[in-house]
């Protein structure tokens, strides 16, 4: 027996897990939508839940079903309400968000890379809060979580070096963190050195 396997669409899996399941138990849009308006609003709520996991999507599903628009809650969530609840389970990567990868690509950025727990935290923070810290005493914090964190990536070095057990998941997700940030400061520097903005 001969078959082929179909490879699953990014939509395809978000309308399985989400849209299908809830299309199933009674969600609609209003009756005075057209058809193409809907596909267009169900094809973007696809495109923006994309990234997230199966079990993400299935989180989303749940809060769904209880917060559908409409005295009947049987309306689809705004968008922006389904964007709200989808970065908070996924946050959407700096690298897809130009207005905040920028901020690592100015000056700021390049300060910050003499110190990989310095750029690791606000990478993070910027990651969670969607703006870089701003106000002195979040700078502080974001500061004094810097200086931890390095500590904890330097202790996790020497006893790697040593042969000795280390937080390996910590490990992992520092390097990955300081490599992203790394290449948008990066990316910003030879962006200004282009422009002759050095």
């Amino acid at each position: 027996m001969t078959g082929t396997v179909e490879q699953e669409t990014k939509r395809g899996r978000v309308r399985r897990l989400f849209i299908d399941p809830l299309k199933e138990g009674g969600m609609r849009s209003p009756s005075r939508t057209d058809a193409g308006a809907e596909r267009s609003f169900l094809d973007r709520v696809c495109d923006e839940l994309a990234r997230l996991s199966d079990d993400e999507l299935m989180a989303m599903r749940r809060w769904a079903e209880t917060n559908g628009d409409g005295s009947a809650k049987r309306f689809w969530p705004a968008f922006v309400a389904i964007a709200g609840i989808a970065q908070t389970l996924h946050p959407r990567p700096l690298e897809e968000l130009p207005e905040l990868a920028s901020w690592f690509g100015s000056r700021k950025g390049p300060a910050l890379s003499h110190s990989s727990g310095l750029l690791v935290a606000h990478f993070r923070y910027i990651q969670i809060h969607r703006h870089p810290p701003t106000r002195p005493d979040v700078e502080k914090a974001v500061e004094k979580r810097a200086a931890e964190l390095q500590a904890e990536w330097l202790r996790a070095i020497e006893l790697r070096e040593r042969g000795r057990p280390y937080d390996e998941p910590f490990f992992a997700a520092y390097e990955r963190d300081l490599a992203r940030a790394q290449k948008l400061v990066d990316a910003g520097v030879h962006k200004r050195t282009e422009g002759g903005a050095v």
